[in-house]
């Protein structure tokens, strides 16, 4: 199957998960308040911070499993091996979790502390989810990929409905988005262990936390990476309460909730690309490898915005009514958010070449607009986003002219 076919495959997935994602959400806004909402989507916002920080960890296994793909009973035992020390791993961090909890909770205005002992508990798919995942990308199974695409939205709306009515307000809503990570992840390793079942598990324990601790340079600044990506993605949505009303950061909440339809349908690309282009040394990459999913990041930009420019007011009616009256607060999000693509995808392949340069310039303009945001007076969400907008164009133009310089200096 080629990119395209691919690309198509797994985008289509997004669109359809989407498609039940925009059936949930009005769900959840008839039975909760706005402020509930912002009390809902700042802890969902947390749990991506921290499932896209391991993400890093992905990057890594998905290259060590590649590796290994032909060599069946080390694979197997490298997977379980793994697998083992990020439950332990995780005990670990839900412990200091807990520990943090009475802090974070004042910071975001949260009176329930039980609220953030169930959001530290999700932590542990997202440990488990970096062994699962990485697998599944090295065995190149898209296909599954984009099963667990649709599968994940369809455990929601489901117990989403369940939960809303025997168990209102967050709690419940939070059981709901746990269980839907949870579940089909536990499909997954069932399968992966199936495959694996008839091969005998060959390995050194020693040896293998020996090529961890040679690689820990590199581990380090795939985490540092998708801390970095992590800031871009949720650092918004978490810092409005702060700095705003909880009607205000409400809203907010509620309007940006739509742009991860947008975001992973562009991440969708590099899913497929980013492998391949990590399969050649960086002065031999093909440049269509880079030019092509830069292409189609454009193009789906452009598609995006021009549906959501003729439809995107009556999606939002749709979520709720009174949001349609944030049409053009939407669109601008819309925009700012488009940009994530192009610095996820160059953040990337700059790291998977030994680039960490780039990681250090993005954080550098991320901590800049932090600080700027709270020595100025931020009193209205056009504001707000404009900052954000400002952040991402210097951002991308800066990340993608350092990535056509690695490119045409490898060249030479």
């Amino acid at each position: 199957m080629n990119n395209y076919l691919n690309i198509l495959l797994i985008s289509g997935s997004w669109i359809l998960a989407g498609l039940i994602n925009y059936s949930y959400h009005p769900l959840m806004l008839q039975f909760l308040s706005l402020e509930d909402f912002w009390t809902f989507w700042s802890l969902v916002g947390i749990f991506n911070l921290l499932w896209v920080l391991l993400v890093g960890l992905d990057f890594f296994f998905t290259k060590s499993f590649s590796k290994k793909i032909n060599q069946k009973e080390t694979l197997k035992f490298e997977f379980y091996s793994t697998f083992l020390w990020l439950l332990i791993l995780w005990v670990i961090s839900y412990v200091f979790f807990i520990l943090l909890s009475p802090t974070i909770a004042r910071f975001l205005n949260i009176e329930n502390v039980w609220l953030l002992y169930i959001t530290w508990f999700t932590l542990v798919t997202s440990f488990i989810s970096v062994n699962i995942w990485a697998m599944l990308k090295s065995m190149k199974a898209f296909k599954l990929i984009s099963i667990q695409q649709v599968l994940s939205p369809v455990i929601k709306l489901l117990l989403g409905i369940l939960f809303l009515y025997i168990w209102l307000r967050v709690s419940g809503a939070l059981l709901w988005f746990v269980l839907s990570w949870f579940i089909p992840l536990i499909i997954w390793y069932f399968y992966i262990s199936k495959k694996l079942a008839k091969y005998e598990s060959k390995g050194d324990k020693l040896e293998l936390r020996r090529e961890l601790i040679k690689n820990r340079w590199e581990i380090f600044h795939f985490f540092l990476m998708s801390f970095v990506f992590a800031f871009f993605m949720n650092i918004d949505v978490i810092l409005a309460k702060n700095l705003f009303s909880w009607e205000l950061s409400g809203i907010y909440a509620a309007i940006t909730v739509l742009w991860k339809f947008l975001i992973f349908l562009l991440l969708s690309i590099e899913t497929v690309y980013f492998g391949q282009i990590m399969e050649h040394e960086q002065s031999s990459t093909p440049r269509a490898l880079i030019k092509n999913p830069l292409i189609l990041i454009t193009i789906t930009i452009i598609w995006a915005l021009l549906f959501n420019l003729v439809f995107g007011k009556f999606i939002l009616w749709v979520l709720k009514p009174e949001l349609a009256n944030y049409s053009n607060l939407y669109m601008l999000t819309l925009v700012y958010y488009s940009f994530v693509a192009y610095i996820s995808f160059s953040m990337k392949v700059l790291v998977g070449w030994k680039y960490y340069k780039i990681i250090y310039t993005l954080l550098g303009f991320g901590i800049i607009a932090l600080v700027v945001l709270y020595t100025l007076d931020i009193s209205s969400l056009y504001q707000y986003i404009s900052l954000f907008i400002i952040l991402w164009v210097t951002s991308t133009i800066t990340s993608l002219w350092l990535l056509a310089y690695n490119l045409k200096l490898a060249k030479k």
